[in-house]
């Protein structure tokens, strides 16, 4: 345990009164400079802020949001990779496919391909719906349709 110096009046220099120093509580670095945790935390938190990149650029179709996404894409990606390194990776990959299946006319046929992969990639269900909505894709035709009544299930079979 140390002691620290503490003066209680200035002018009384020559009456120092040592003090027990009081602990500072410990708070875990979550950056990307510290131990693995907060490595992931961070990571996670990038690919949360491409994701809403790429809901932002499909809301506006601006040319800047899509530049903001390729930009993060491009971080993500060169996590690892030496520099200079010219191969496209995951996420630059991805959001060039996306970029281009959002400004597509909505009549092309990989359009919507593209779009349904990149939505079942996404975990947060708000973030679906909200990437769902902004694309107009109708959530009713993707999902399996319902099994209709078989009739004369038990016809054929012997009793």
């Amino acid at each position: 345990m140390g002691f620290a110096v503490e003066r209680l009046d200035p002018a009384d220099a020559a009456s120092d009164v040592a003090r027990p120093r009081q602990p500072s509580p410990v708070i875990p670095r979550t950056d990307a400079h510290t131990a693995m945790p907060g490595r992931q935390d961070w990571r996670a938190r990038q690919v949360r802020d491409w994701l809403l990149l790429l809901l932002r650029f499909a809301i506006t179709r601006d040319p800047d949001d899509q530049a903001a996404a390729r930009r993060t894409a491009g971080e993500i990606d060169s996590l690892g990779i030496p520099h200079g390194s010219s191969t496209l990776s995951f996420f630059r990959r991805t959001t060039g496919e996306v970029c281009a299946a959002i400004t597509a006319p909505e009549n092309e046929p990989e359009r919507r391909a593209v779009l349904m992969k990149h939505l079942a990639r996404i975990e947060d269900p708000r973030l679906k719906r909200a990437f769902r909505a902004a694309l107009g894709l109708d959530q009713t035709t993707q999902q399996p349709p319902a099994r209709t009544k078989r009739q004369n299930l038990w016809r054929g079979l012997r009793c």
